[in-house]
């Protein structure tokens, strides 16, 4: 369409009043990503590093940087510095972990360090993610820009800088949020190479989704939005060469970056037997589809009419069944071996085994989730997915089937496991802007194009469009703004997501790293293994790469097991030298001072409105995912309302007459009161309140009289450490960490003839 000369005077206008729209929303957005920080500076810290994986990165990053950069293929298990993780096996960092984001990060640093000399390397990986925030943002604006028009991508622009992305706040410098940043940028150069048929576009897209894979394996996601979108174009498009040739130039790059990475199980495996099967496969299905089309365009063909060769579109639609048929046969016979986290995006969580269960961030999104975190912009592109299906199928448009295909794949998968809000935040972002700039804002609107809409028309337009900025902003100032604003480092607050100063984790951590010997093991839960490992500097058994699925069965089982049994597989199987074993873990408590007793947690409490409130760690932990590890049958216990290892306990809301149930410990059990975590929660607490004359009780009982327990005192360990942060007037935080008792537990015979 050609424009007048006012009109592209206005048009010019407009893209710089977007670019500044822009660059408003990239400085709020990184603002809100900042405060994480404000949060450390607040309680008297500096820039913190938020949540567990990132020290990893910090650990992995600074080996680099004080070796040199060709010292990651030498962080073997070989290696005796990584024997700090998976004690004693140490981890092959090459074969585990993905290279490009301790490889982005230092190079980064390097650039950072040339601009303010002063600034630290961990304290760059802090503020790194808000790069990556800024990088995924242009690129949503710059695909939105492509496809409709400056005004809806600078509205994108804005959801996306608003929307709460907890991967991409300052210190959660982790893979996903990495990998974030390059698929948008990949998906802006791929709408490009299909718009333009552009084979450079589609190799840059094959390289920055290359460079995407190097960094998250969630970048499957978008190729499986390019492989349906592929796939399917076939069915609506009779020239298929292009087609065939976009794909391979997208597909090489990636093809290569993931055959040369060693992390994706030596490339090769990969693309047969793993997700990657998606490129390959792709290929063959889109050769077959060309192949068909030429044979049915053939005059051998068509002068004899042969029935259903001389219709390509029925013949291609028939091959297409018989591929996925084959495909879901390969998945469920596991001959396509997807990891835990995909097949729970999936839908096929029953597939994953106990560990994956047992993860949080793995479990199903709940609706009230979706319009927390989604709101406006979701309910906007999910009622746009029928017009970008109608777009795609009816009006013959390969765009639309790509954004159909991402939103609901995005959709799909944080339906089925929460881990992926970040992503299908960000796609809701862009694809309600595509939705926005196609139906309520097509440039007829923005521009004002007389003779192609009424002025009522453009009106009621431009009204939707303008209540649909308001209702973000609201939603933004009323829900993602405070979300972000109640962010403090996971290590401030000991893991509790309640924004709190807690630091009995630092405390204990300090102590450590300056009172034990530097060969000694520390045992955790697997949460908080790169604590121990990089702060602590001590080795740990167990962390959130959860790659053993065996060595976790083992801790779980020792840490829900007596002291004897606990000591017997920690010094047996992992090897752990007696003089050195140490065991931590730490739990809320609620203390009585009129009464003077103490209740060990998880704590269900009440609130002011009425409404109770469930705070626990390890002691919830437990129940919901060691013993189940543990070979447990939790489900079974829950279902009958009590057993050995739980109770269910009912609040009643007052106020509501609505009865809440709870699954706790159940303390009158000697399956709780003697297992090893437990044991030293409840030793722990004796010690720092018991010579004061306190009790201990449980607090949630049947009829809520609280019923005093029976602690028995610690055989083989002894206390070496004590924290406790005062969460409140009357609730503490406790961590404990507890020494094994070698030499006065007379157990030596014992343990090494078993």
């Amino acid at each position: 369409m050609k424009l007048t000369a006012n009109e592209s005077k206005a048009n010019m206008i407009l893209e710089i009043l977007c670019i500044v729209a822009l660059l408003a929303s990239l400085a709020l957005g990184s603002y809100l990503r900042y405060y994480p920080v404000i949060n450390a500076l607040k309680y008297g810290y500096g820039p913190t590093l938020y949540e567990m994986d990132p020290f990893l990165n910090y650990w992995v990053t600074n080996q680099l940087y004080e070796n040199g950069l060709t010292y990651y293929t030498s962080l073997t298990s070989d290696n005796n510095i990584t024997k700090v993780f998976w004690y004693p096996w140490g981890r092959d960092i090459p074969a585990t972990e993905l290279p490009a984001l301790p490889y982005i990060s230092l190079i980064t640093y390097y650039l950072a360090h040339l601009a303010n000399p002063g600034i630290s390397l961990y304290e760059w990986l802090v503020y790194l993610p808000i790069l990556f925030y800024i990088i995924s943002v242009i690129g949503i604006y710059l695909t939105i820009r492509e496809l409709t028009d400056p005004v809806s991508a600078a509205i994108s622009s804005l959801v996306a800088s608003l929307m709460f992305i907890d991967r991409q706040v300052a210190g959660f410098t982790v893979k996903y949020g990495l990998g974030l940043a390059f698929i948008f940028i990949s998906a802006y150069f791929h709408v490009r190479a299909i718009k333009n048929s552009s084979k450079y576009s589609a190799i840059i897209c094959g390289i920055l989704l290359g460079i995407s894979a190097l960094s998250w394996a969630g970048f499957n996601l978008l190729l499986a939005a390019l492989f349906i979108q592929y796939t399917l174009v076939p069915l609506i498009r009779g020239d298929m060469r292009n087609y065939l040739i976009l794909w391979i130039y997208e597909a090489i790059p990636l093809t290569l970056f993931i055959v040369l990475t060693p992390s994706y199980y030596n490339g090769f495996y990969y693309l047969i037997h793993n997700a990657g099967i998606m490129i390959p496969l792709g290929t063959l299905v889109l050769l077959c589809g060309y192949l068909i089309h030429r044979i049915s365009s053939s005059r051998y063909v068509r002068t004899r009419k042969i029935p259903v060769v001389g219709n390509p579109r029925l013949t291609y639609f028939i091959m297409l069944v018989a591929f996925g048929l084959i495909g879901i046969t390969m998945l469920l016979t596991g001959f396509v071996g997807i990891g835990g986290k995909g097949l729970v995006a999936m839908g096929l969580g029953h597939m994953a085994g106990v560990l994956t269960g047992t993860i949080a961030q793995y479990r199903s999104a709940e609706p009230a989730e979706f319009i927390t975190w989604g709101g406006t912009p979701l309910i906007i592109s999910v009622i746009g997915i029928p017009y970008m299906f109608y777009r795609g199928f009816i009006r013959k448009d390969p765009i639309s089937i790509f954004m159909f295909a991402l939103n609901a794949i995005a959709i799909f998968a944080t339906a089925n496991i929460a881990y992926f809000f970040s992503y299908s935040n960000l796609v809701v972002a862009m694809t309600s802007g595509y939705v926005v700039g196609s139906i309520f804002m097509p440039k007829a609107v923005i521009l004002g194009i007389k003779g192609k809409l009424s002025w009522f028309t453009r009106m009621f337009m431009a009204i939707i469009t303008i209540l649909y900025v308001v209702a973000v902003i609201l939603q933004g100032v009323y829900t993602w703004m405070p979300a972000y604003r109640s962010v403090v480092p996971t290590i401030i607050s000991a893991g509790t997501e309640l924004g709190i100063n807690a630091p009995s984790w630092i405390n204990m951590l300090n102590w450590v790293r300056n009172n034990t010997d530097k060969d000694a093991v520390i045992v955790a839960w697997w949460d908080y293994g790169y604590w121990i490992s990089v702060l602590g500097e001590r080795a740990s058994v167990a962390d959130g790469s959860t790659l053993n699925g065996s060595q976790i069965h083992l801790l779980a089982k020792a840490l829900t097991s007596d002291e004897a049994t606990a000591a017997q597989i920690l010094i047996k199987y992992f090897m752990i030298p007696p003089d050195k074993l140490y065991v931590a873990t730490y739990e809320f408590f609620l203390v009585d001072d009129y009464n003077r007793r103490i209740y060990p947690g998880p704590l269900v409490l009440p609130r002011s409105d009425g409404r109770p409130i469930f705070i626990g760690t390890d002691g919830a932990k437990a129940i919901s995912a060691m013993f189940r590890i543990a070979g447990v049958d939790i489900d079974k216990e829950v279902s009958s309302g009590r057993g050995d290892h739980i109770k269910i306990y009912g609040y009643t809301d007052s106020q509501r007459g609505i009865t809440y149930s709870y699954v706790l410990p159940n303390w009158e059990s000697s399956r709780i009161t003697e297992a090893l975590l437990y044991k030293m929660l409840l030793n722990g607490a004796r010690t720092i309140w018991g010579t004061l004359g306190y009790s201990i009780y449980d607090a949630f009982t049947e009829d809520n009289t609280p019923i005093e327990l029976n602690v028995s005192s610690m055989q083989l360990f002894k206390p070496a450490y004590i924290s406790a942060s005062r969460v409140t007037s009357s609730i503490y935080l406790v961590t404990v960490l507890y020494k094994f008792n070698y030499e006065s537990a007379g157990v030596l015979t014992e343990l090494g003839s078993s």
